[in-house]
């Protein structure tokens, strides 16, 4: 089992975390019970992999009584993550949107982290000066809508081999950053592990 405080890996049934001290480690699992996680089990590879996280509960949820994916989710475990939907997917060369069912190890994961993408200011712009013109209008609409649906905050995770984004208004970056932090987590676990 891992500390939902710490996220460093500790013997079952400890009352508290050897390492930071925080109480009742079956009470901190990451925001889940364990009716969750032994729902959320048949997703794994290794029948002794511990989950640890989600991205996009409810998306899972649905995932999981019905096979149909409205948007991507990721499921992390003690030992990988899993990656199910339509996402951003580049392999160091093309970035495109696809439907992905993918399993990385989390040693394989190389970063994590937001990106933050603005339009081009060009778009707004020229935009704004072709309102005026009611002829112009019909072009400058949606040259203006353009430049809205482009900002977005993306949260990335690197991997040998490639990268994946997930579109953050989806979640919320709360559940994006909690996300985040629980793959570091996971990550310093199995690196003090090794050593």
């Amino acid at each position: 089992m891992f500390c939902g405080n710490c996220g460093k890996e500790m013997e079952n049934g400890s009352t508290f975390c050897p390492f930071c001290g925080e109480c009742s480690a079956e009470e901190n699992t990451p925001s889940r019970s364990k009716d969750a996680a032994d729902k959320y089990q048949k997703l794994f590879v290794d029948a002794r992999e511990q989950y640890i996280a989600s991205l996009g509960d409810s998306y899972l949820n649905s995932y999981l009584s019905s096979k149909k994916i409205e948007h991507c989710i990721a499921v992390l475990s003690s030992k990988k993550l899993y990656l199910y939907g339509t996402m951003y997917d580049s392999d160091n060369v093309l970035v495109s949107r696809k439907r992905i069912e993918k399993v990385v190890n989390i040693e394989d994961i190389t970063g994590t982290g937001f990106v933050y993408q603005e339009p081009s200011l060009w778009k707004l712009v020229l935009g704004i000066i072709l309102l005026f013109p009611i002829v112009t209008a019909i072009i400058a609409i949606p040259l203006m809508v353009s430049y809205l649906k482009e900002r977005q905050s993306l949260f990335a995770i690197d991997y040998a081999g490639g990268h994946i984004k997930f579109d953050v208004s989806i979640y919320g970056i709360a559940e994006s950053q909690d996300f985040h932090k629980m793959i570091r987590r996971v990550q310093d676990s199995i690196k003090d592990k090794n050593k």
